[in-house]
């Protein structure tokens, strides 16, 4: 998985034809979702990325299918493909890009790719010989540990008041540790921040965070939560109205190596792993958030306004469209 709604496949050693298999993938999936999707099929993950846009554009003669090799003169296509349109391009990049006099894609396919290394590193070397049929980046089949965890969020109203703010960041430490567990990590370090809306120029501002350390890395979401609440009493301040805050875990450990003090002699430990294990069977098995800590539904005026939000038709079976004939 690339992100939520893309993904690359590796059609190395597969016999069949690949645009037609492609096909079947994209007639499956709108059966079973009714999410039209297109695929492009290229040699690098660069150009599959592009193959993927002209599909979506309908440059394609099969349909929401593109593949690249099929392409008679790719080069006349890469050079009608701006920049910033090629994956790892930013826009400062692109601006840069073209100050030394490359314009385009095809451009950038026919630099030296050592040279533009010494401007812009690495990654930019890896993109050139990734337009040029040379695969230089992987195919990640698990995705690689994440180094930092944050759950933030922006309250549906400004909040004044102590306990408000308590039951957002004891929320956000709860999800937090949800999160670690769910990827067998831990974490040493947590950082909680609040901070007033930059753009409310009629209310004096404040921001502030508070980082508290832990003995050994943990993921009990009773730690993660006095911590967070230890550190908003020292960062709160009355007479402010408050637009967000969150939890930061800067520093995680994955949890089969954890480091314990000399003094740990694990039994405590022990029962802290067999109460989060239970606690997250309960909520998988009875619905998500079925138990939760007092102190997190203490207030809810801090949640985000869904009046609006559109039905879950694809993932709850409760919200499934329904439709009288």
């Amino acid at each position: 998985m690339y992100s939520i709604d893309e993904c690359f496949l590796d059609f190395t050693g597969m016999p069949q034809n690949l645009a037609d298999y492609s096909l079947e993938i994209c007639s499956v999936v709108k059966q079973w979702t009714g999410i039209p999707i297109s695929i492009g099929i290229a040699p690098t993950k660069t150009l599959s990325k592009l193959a993927n846009r002209l599909a979506k554009l309908g440059h394609s003669r099969m349909g929401p299918v593109l593949d690249w090799r099929t392409i008679a003169d790719t080069d006349a296509v890469l050079q009608t493909i701006a920049l910033d349109d090629i994956w790892g391009i930013s826009r400062r990049w692109k601006d840069k890009l073209i100050q030394i006099g490359i314009p385009h894609a095809l451009a950038l396919k026919q630099s030296d790719p050592k040279q533009l290394r010494q401007h812009f590193g690495v990654v930019m070397e890896r993109i050139v010989r990734e337009l040029n049929g040379i695969s230089c980046i992987a195919l990640e089949e698990m995705p690689a540990p994440k180094k930092q965890i944050l759950t933030s969020r922006s309250f549906g109203e400004r909040l004044t008041d102590y306990e408000d703010l308590r039951a957002a960041v004891t929320h956000f430490a709860c999800r937090s540790a949800e999160k670690c567990r769910q990827q067998q990590l831990t974490t040493q370090i947590l950082t909680v921040f609040i901070h007033t809306s930059p753009f409310d120029t009629t209310n004096p501002q404040y921001s502030n965070s508070a980082t508290i350390e832990f003995d050994r890395p943990t993921s009990d979401t009773s730690q993660l939560i006095a911590a967070a609440q230890q550190g908003l009493k020292r960062i709160f301040r009355r007479g402010f109205s408050y637009q967000r805050a969150g939890i930061l875990l800067p520093d995680l450990w994955s949890a089969n190596v954890s480091q314990w003090s000399l003094f740990d002699n694990g039994e405590s430990n022990q029962r802290s792993d067999q109460l989060m294990t239970a606690l997250d069977d309960i909520n998988r098995k009875h619905g998500k958030r079925s138990i939760r800590y007092a102190s997190e539904i203490i207030s809810k005026r801090w949640q985000m306004r869904q009046q609006f939000k559109s039905p879950s038709y694809t993932t709850n079976i409760k919200e499934l469209l329904t439709i009288q004939i």
